[in-house]
């Protein structure tokens, strides 16, 4: 098994676990990946033909995705459920997800609050690898 191989088997993993304690399906993950993505977008670039570039863009969203998968990785690692189905989180300061403590969760509701607010656009401090946003420039200029 190759590494890349490797690394999309984890990233299943991890998503399917997601989507346990969400208790939500594919289709809701990937409308708020791309609701997110684009408020992203629109809080970093102007209206125009760049933001139009980028949110039609392969690469951005592969981008947005692996940057996504990494959150939901390292959520994934602080998230416990115990043996009467209560989830725990441990919270961590001074980053991109909720700081806090140890929250007990005890329904899927209340894990989509600490999801979505790790993910929200307003508190991410990610910025697009400039390496990505010239290829991106770089073939919207080819294209024209």
């Amino acid at each position: 098994m190759n590494h890349a191989t490797i690394i999309q088997n984890a990233d299943a993993k991890v998503v399917r676990r997601m989507l346990r304690f969400l208790a939500a399906d594919e289709e809701w993950l990937f409308e708020q990946r791309y609701e997110a993505g684009l408020a992203w977008l629109e809080s970093h670039y102007p209206a125009g033909q760049l933001l139009d570039l980028l949110a039609g863009h392969k690469l951005f969203w592969t981008w947005w995705n692996n940057a996504w998968a990494g959150r939901d990785m390292e959520l994934s690692t602080r998230t416990k459920v115990n043996n009467v189905g209560v989830m725990t989180i441990t919270l961590k300061v001074g980053t991109d997800m909720m700081a806090g403590a140890t929250d007990f969760i005890h329904e899927p509701e209340e894990f989509r609050t600490y999801y979505l607010a790790g993910h929200s656009p307003e508190k991410l401090s990610i910025q697009l690898d400039p390496v990505v946003l010239g290829i991106i420039i770089k073939s919207g200029r080819t294209a024209c």
